[in-house]
């Protein structure tokens, strides 16, 4: 009879130890989750600022060829005297101004 009577005990210890483990088992795979999220969410935050990165130097590029355009315009102004070779550079200027103004942030 004393061995029937150990074996509650010892499932009741088991028990306790499975739950024991179990728990310790979700509060890890918690933690790995909320690792993953915080990871991911910071990979799309990063997406992001290279999405904008790219878009910024298309435009300092689209800025840099208008700024040359202009100069040259403003160059042959200053060799000829001739108004009508201002006219590239009246145009490109105002789009300078705003390609500059929509890089800032």
């Amino acid at each position: 009879m004393q061995a029937g009577s150990g074996t509650p005990q010892q499932g009741g210890k088991f028990g306790k130890k499975v739950v024991m483990w179990l728990a310790l088992v979700g509060v890890i795979l918690a933690g790995i989750a909320v690792m993953m999220f915080t990871s991911v969410s910071f990979l799309l935050k990063s997406e992001g600022w290279v999405a904008h990165s790219y878009q910024v130097l298309d435009t300092l590029d689209l800025t840099e060829s208008r700024f040359t355009d202009a100069q040259s315009a403003e160059r042959g102004y200053v060799a000829t005297c001739k108004p009508a070779m201002l006219s590239p550079f009246k145009r490109d200027l105002p789009q300078i101004f705003g390609d500059i103004a929509h890089c800032a942030p």
